[in-house]
């Protein structure tokens, strides 16, 4: 084929596609002409369907005043005696309450008092027998001052007993207190008298007759000692002429004259 022929029927080919596309065209326009009027009178069916009216409620029958009132008396009634008998019941429980706060504040005094009552029986337990042992081991230490021509193994040997003693007091806590030289302590000494002294101070223990000892703490047996008080001072020379003055003015006034006691003599004699 020539190159002419070949133009020639892509010029026909090319108006065959335009004219098909034409048709179709004209053909998609007609069938939309043809739905609309369908489209119109379905809306116009819809609009012009009646719509159904709810049914109207039928009106409720009027209740009876009188019953109503006496419903209403009733319930007021029942509320009353009902907060009656919650007031009545709050104060049982308020009471109950009080009453159990009281006991168990009761009880556990009773628990801390029965816990110290134990605690102080097993540390003073023993007090009794640990003064009564204080005079064995007084006895003790007076035979240890009496060890004078004892040989030096047997007053060691006794001494190491008299420490072994101390330490076992000590273990249960008894133990031996100073006083010699301390101020006087009514409450942990006993003055058996008093001594005039300028050595120490007056209202101090000057000399200890028996040790006094403690249990943990409390005074188990107080100690015997001697005070010293400060001594008397003497009198000043001056002190003594003024005190002598003094006395012999007061018997003269006292001693009528010889003139007074003639006087009353002649007295008596004319009378």
């Amino acid at each position: 084929m020539s190159q002419e022929q070949e133009k020639s029927n892509l010029k026909v080919e090319g108006a065959d596609a335009l004219m098909q596309e034409a048709l179709e065209s004209l053909e998609s326009r007609l069938s939309a002409k043809d739905e609309s009027p369908e489209k119109e009178e379905v809306q116009d069916s819809t609009e012009k369907t009646p719509v159904e009216k709810a049914p109207e409620k039928e009106p409720t029958p009027t209740v009876n005043e009188d019953v109503h009132s006496e419903e209403v008396t009733a319930l007021k009634a029942s509320l009353a005696e009902a907060e009656e008998a919650y007031k009545k019941k709050e104060k049982e429980f308020k009471e109950m309450y009080e009453q159990f706060v009281r006991l168990n504040a009761d009880f556990d005094n009773f628990r801390k008092r029965n816990a110290r009552e134990k605690s102080e029986l097993r540390k003073y337990g023993a007090e009794t027998l640990s003064r009564d042992m204080l005079q064995v081991f007084d006895n003790f230490e007076r035979a240890l001052g009496t060890l004078g021509d004892a040989s030096d193994s047997v007053r060691e040997g006794i001494e190491m007993v008299f420490r072994q003693f101390l330490d076992i007091m000590k273990n249960h806590g008894i133990e031996r207190f100073d006083a010699k030289g301390q101020p006087f302590d009514y409450n942990r000494h006993e003055a058996l008298s008093t001594v005039e002294t300028d050595e120490v101070d007056p209202d101090t223990v000057y000399e200890v007759f028996q040790a006094g000892y403690t249990l943990h703490e409390r005074l188990l047996r107080p100690a015997r000692v001697v005070v010293a008080k400060a001594p008397a001072k003497p009198a000043q020379p001056a002190e003594a002429a003024q005190v002598v003055d003094e006395s012999s003015s007061a018997e003269e006034k006292s001693a009528p004259s010889q003139e007074e006691n003639e006087g009353s003599v002649d007295t008596n004699e004319e009378s």
